[in-house]
């Protein structure tokens, strides 16, 4: 009985371990994760071209965006991280679905105040933006 006992402590310890090891890396490495500069909802200018009011970047790596020159139209995107303070959002408007546009999203370096960013499209700035929040709703 104790020889059985003896052989079957380290196969349980190995066992233990194979299940354990993997649910530890996965919480460690979720802790270390933080909001990127670029999520949240952002202020546009009143007097930009396309009359952009806002800007929401989602967690969830989607972003959206309404414009109101020259037609009305909607803009759905999905963003991924291109820096520490740079994202770039692929996106497409309600009224060419089949196109895709890309644009992107430098966050500045706060010194005081509230963030800023700049939204490029095709290396041109469409508008500097204020961060309203840094929890957006999720995007639908």
């Amino acid at each position: 009985m104790r020889a059985n006992l003896q052989a079957y402590v380290p196969d349980f310890v190995a066992m233990k371990l194979i299940y354990t090891l993997p649910v530890f890396l996965l919480l460690v490495s979720l802790a270390a994760c933080g909001r990127h500069p670029a999520a949240g909802v952002w202020q546009a200018s009143e007097s930009n071209a396309p009359g952009i009011s806002s800007l929401r970047v989602g967690f969830d790596g989607r972003a959206e965006f309404e414009i109101t020159k020259p037609e009305p139209a909607s803009w759905r995107c999905f963003w991924a991280a291109t820096g520490e303070r740079e994202a770039k959002l692929d996106c497409r408007s309600s009224l060419q679905p089949d196109i895709t546009e890309h644009f992107v999203l430098q966050v500045k370096q706060p010194l005081n105040g509230p963030q800023r960013a700049e939204l490029k499209y095709r290396s041109q700035t469409v508008d500097l933006l204020l961060l309203q929040n840094e929890n957006p709703t999720p995007v639908k």
